[in-house]
């Protein structure tokens, strides 16, 4: 170990670091934490991995940082989790509370006349085969459906039922895996792309393939769309926010929530739908979008959590 450790915790520290080594695990960055743990409760009354003792230290740990790393707080729940099967049940495991701080960059939001113009020019696109016909398919399905580029990239053939209108989007973790119902022009413009893929690469398992019938690469999508994005004659800004794929799915948050607006009802009664339908993994990424909404962002800000809007209070009866 490259660190001493002298708090009253010192014992359990060094039993769960030989723990990990013994898994064949490095475990550098938890030697860290767990050494800014001991060094917190050396200077701290501690009797044990209280809930006191490990929110003072996550309090401690990200004091003065604006926008802190709270990647490294996952070895707090694995310490714990490790005091849990030697016998300490008490042994606090740190809540979904405290998860990773992530900065959203500005959101790019296309115009109306942006995406027919994209469109038009992906109809003419020319480039090496499959784009040429598979780019307003790809981006199309983007946009119709608001799936994430890495979704579209790892679409197959067989989670697309024609007769059903229905798109599996297969994930490993949570909300993420979903089935999509699309509309019948959705499923003829993946019919019609799907049969000239066939034609270019018979017996494949990908949906969309890359000019040698492997599954898309994940930068192929960002060059296509800049290609045509130019083709189309569109400009491209000095300074970020700048158009991008993951634009189409901005859109279909965008353009569902002032749809619903423009037809009365109320977006906020709607997030829940929004957000499974997107694979978000909680609501609060579906709010993000009504900050884009003017309408709403004040809306937004007088709620103290977006699941009140959503849950209205009941009485005790």
């Amino acid at each position: 170990m490259s660190y001493q450790f002298t708090s009253p915790l010192a014992d359990s520290i060094t039993a769960f670091i030989h723990f990990k080594h013994a898994l064949g695990v490095r475990f550098d960055g938890g030697e860290y934490m767990m050494a800014r743990l001991d060094q917190y409760c050396s200077t701290h009354p501690v009797t044990g991995l209280t809930r006191d003792t490990v929110e003072g230290f996550v309090a401690d740990y990200e004091s003065g940082k604006q926008l802190p790393d709270r990647s490294g707080l996952s070895y707090l729940r694995g310490f714990a989790r490790f005091l849990q099967t030697r016998g300490q049940a008490d042994a606090y495991v740190l809540t979904s509370q405290y998860g990773q701080v992530r900065h959203r960059p500005a959101t790019y939001l296309l115009s109306s006349a942006q995406i027919e113009a994209f469109f038009q020019a992906a109809a003419v696109f020319e480039y090496a085969d499959p784009w040429a016909w598979q780019a307003k398919a790809f981006f199309g399905l983007m946009l119709a459906c608001g799936l994430r580029t890495c979704e579209a990239r790892r679409l197959n053939r067989g989670d697309i039922d024609y007769a059903a209108q229905t798109i599996d989007i297969v994930w490993s973790k949570g909300p993420r895996s979903r089935r999509l119902f699309i509309t019948t022009e959705v499923a003829d413009m993946l019919r019609r792309c799907d049969q000239h893929n066939d034609k270019f690469t018979p017996a494949r398992q990908p949906f969309f393939v890359s000019g040698w019938g492997n599954r898309v690469h994940t930068t192929t999508p960002g060059i296509v769309f800049h290609r045509i994005w130019r083709l189309a004659g569109l400009p491209e800004p000095d300074k970020k926010p700048k158009p991008e794929p993951y634009a189409f799915r901005h859109h279909f948050a965008f353009a569902n929530i002032e749809r619903w607006a423009a037809d009365g009802i109320d977006p906020t009664t709607r997030l829940a739908y929004l957000a499974r339908y997107m694979g978000h993994a909680n609501i609060e990424s579906t709010y993000y979008y009504l900050h884009l909404s003017p309408d709403y962002a004040a809306v937004y800000a007088q709620s103290r959590h977006g699941s009140e809007l959503l849950l209205p209070e009941v009485d005790n009866d």
